[in-house]
């Protein structure tokens, strides 16, 4: 009965989750030039705009196969799938906006494209109450109105803050309000969670609030504990592998256990490739948004001798800082008897210049 209801309300129509589809249609105009594939882009995120717009400001989750807001939901903005009333509820409204709207960005060079994400943002935070004395924002409407009150995640300002370089996108960063935890290194644990610190880290992508301190002078230590973490990380993970846990042999591959929740996400929970410490420090940007974020850059490497992306074998890079009109950054020849040649891209999509 469930399976019916939510397929008569949410198998129609559109929800914000799909804004990630600009990610792969981005990713093909970047390919072909196909002007309607760029056109398709804008046009998709401008509507999600027009729909907030016409809902008076407040982006809805689900629209139906008219164009009507909460077609399916009794005409409720809320209520769609991943959407208000989700458990996730904020997060799968704001990041499926930040990734279609840095896709906006790289297609036009025109920074106002992420006001549909700021905006969100800044109603979000309109919405606060202080709670056990932390400013926390809403991630839930329900019919019984607004709830699922938490500390506001300094996670998606970053990633603004990262493509326009802009001072209202560092405001929207502060007006959080940073403390020692921020410095703190997350190291992913059993589930997407860490056991040191409790924070998720399902999509390994933990530790951007560090990083962006790193970025601002207040994280010196950053890219050697980083490493260090990663290195650790990476030989837990090994060690899984090489267990009798580590046999997929033994893996449920007979459907969906509910015995087991954690059946469902083993292969992620024994992956050994996590890049995130490597990413930051040698692109100088926070490792991309799941589910259909591109990863944007500040500056990307060829090797100059074998003719192939990323850096030649024995160099190593470090970005150091990043502003809105420069960057330092450090690149070194570890090899004793090669000369090595590298080019340094400004952009991971070249959308840049030195």
């Amino acid at each position: 009965e469930i399976i019916r209801m939510m397929n008569e309300r949410m198998a129609r129509g559109d929800v914000p989750l799909n804004l990630n589809a600009t990610g792969m249609v981005a990713n093909a105009y970047l390919y072909s030039g196909q002007q309607q594939l760029r056109d398709w882009v804008l046009e998709y995120v401008d509507a999600w705009k027009e729909r907030a717009e016409t809902n008076g400001g407040i982006m809805p989750d689900n629209v139906g196969l008219s164009g009507i807001i909460g077609e399916y939901m009794d005409g409720k903005w809320w209520g769609g799938y991943y959407g208000w009333r989700w458990p996730h509820g904020f997060i799968t409204i704001i990041e499926p906006l930040v990734n279609a709207a840095s896709n906006a960005v790289l297609l036009t060079g025109d920074m106002e494209r992420l006001n549909v994400a700021r905006d969100q943002l800044d109603r979000n935070w309109e919405l606060r109450k202080t709670v056990n004395g932390r400013s926390s924002v809403p991630y839930k409407h329900t019919d019984a109105g607004w709830t699922d009150y938490r500390p506001a995640d300094p996670f998606i300002p970053i990633h603004l803050w990262f493509i326009s370089m802009a001072d209202e996108d560092l405001e929207r960063i502060r007006r959080i309000g940073l403390d020692e935890s921020s410095l703190e290194i997350t190291i992913p644990g059993v589930s997407g969670t860490s056991a040191e610190t409790n924070k998720s880290t399902k999509h390994y992508n933990g530790n951007t609030v560090p990083w962006f301190q790193y970025m601002q002078g207040n994280n010196p230590g950053y890219p050697e504990r980083i490493l260090d973490a990663n290195y650790r990380l990476i030989g837990n993970q090994l060690h899984k592998m090489r267990s009798p846990e580590g046999d997929p042999e033994e893996w449920r591959s007979d459907g969906f256990n509910l015995e087991d929740l954690s059946s469902i996400h083993k292969w992620q929970e024994m992956c050994p490739v996590y890049f995130e410490g490597l990413l930051q420090t040698t692109l100088g940007a926070p490792m991309h948004i799941s589910h259909g974020g591109l990863q944007h850059a500040s500056v990307r490497y060829y090797d100059g001798v074998r003719q192939r992306p990323g850096l030649p074998e024995d160099v190593g890079a470090l970005v150091e800082s990043i502003s809105s009109g420069s960057l330092m950054l450090q690149l070194v020849n570890l090899s004793l008897f090669e000369r090595k040649e590298v080019i340094v891209q400004a952009g991971a999509f070249g959308e840049h210049r030195f």
